[in-house]
């Protein structure tokens, strides 16, 4: 059989350096398929992007040049998959995803208005709500005096956010009022206790989910998961796929939640690929391999639950070191 050829890009590499060693060595791995991870950013030093086969600089996602430039460059490459990774950039490439199709290049990534729904944290709510989902109750500022036996602490975020930029954890009517002034289109909620958990969910091109990993957040750090453990709870397995299928998500898809006294709160959905899901790729939920073979044309069977148990994530600083001299705007 013909050895089929994969290249797949990595936009806004910036530090996913163990998502793009995923993918190469998937398709190292993988049989009668060859193919490169190129990827881009606008951070000559990203340090994602020499650990790739080969990298490129692009303006960053708010240039109006930035889809032609892509475009351009995945058709030069010859690639067949993109892989966002920013919340910044999923809106303009779901938008323009159409016309990467046209050119025989997917992108793994859910149409505009799953998007909408999930960049927007009150639309994610009213869309838990909606779904009888249990879910934090999520308001606006001038809602608070509409409401009865309003209890600190709460939660402050922005509406729009990403990261954990500008998130805090508010204890009373002064604080509140502060962070209001402080943080651009606010939304406030209440605080979610107990241990926080990330779904690692993949949904095939016509939204059907095929894996669903819960990971434990043991230690976080700057948003990121720092520590973590897989967990085989069929409640969260059974919620994430019944989220993401009534959603409407393609790809892959990050879900986080709050468990209490067995008591389940969802909190946030990120359609792209969650900076902890290196751990549900080590424990067996191969996404690389399967969004890979759905560009092929393969069909991919669901395999609910299928995935290494209380598998630990430990995580500590590495560097790449690179020489002035091996610095390029354009490098091969």
């Amino acid at each position: 059989m013909k050895e089929r050829e994969v290249n797949v890009l990595i936009t806004s590499a910036g530090r996913r350096g163990a998502l793009i060693k995923c993918f190469k060595d998937t398709i190292k791995e993988m049989e009668r398929c060859r193919g490169r991870v190129i990827s881009v950013d606008a951070n000559l030093l990203a340090a994602a992007l020499y650990l790739s086969d080969k990298y490129y600089i692009v303006p960053r996602v708010s240039n109006s040049n930035y889809i032609n430039i892509l475009l351009n460059l995945c058709m030069e490459e010859n690639i067949k998959l993109i892989i966002p990774t920013i919340d910044t950039e999923l809106l303009i490439l779901s938008q323009n995803k159409k016309k990467f199709e046209k050119n025989g290049i997917r992108i793994a990534i859910s149409d505009t208005k799953v998007i909408e729904v999930c960049n927007d944290k009150l639309k994610t709510f009213q869309f838990f709500k909606e779904n009888n989902i249990p879910t934090v109750e999520t308001f606006l500022y001038y809602q608070i005096d509409e409401i009865q036996d309003l209890s600190y602490p709460l939660f402050i975020k922005p509406c729009k956010g990403s990261a954990s930029i500008n998130t805090y954890k508010i204890k009373n009517k002064k604080e509140l009022d502060f962070f209001v002034d402080y943080i651009e289109n606010p939304v406030v909620q209440e605080f979610a206790e107990g241990q926080e958990f990330t779904l690692d969910v993949l949904a095939d091109l016509r939204g059907k989910v095929v894996n669903v990993v819960p990971r434990e957040r043991i230690e976080v750090r700057a948003g990121e998961v720092n520590k973590g453990k897989t967990v085989k709870d069929q409640r969260l397995i059974k919620f994430g796929k019944m989220i993401v299928e009534k959603l409407g998500g393609i790809g892959p898809i990050t879900i986080q939640c709050f468990i209490k006294s067995d008591k389940i709160k969802f909190t946030e959905i990120n359609p792209r690929f969650g900076g902890g899901y290196p751990l549900s790729f080590v424990a067996g939920a191969n996404y690389p391999e399967l969004l890979i073979r759905m560009v092929l044309g393969e069909k991919v069977a669901p395999r609910l639950g299928e995935f290494e148990e209380n598998l630990f994530m430990l995580r500590w600083e590495d560097a790449v070191f690179i020489k002035k001299s091996n610095l390029d705007l354009n490098r091969g």
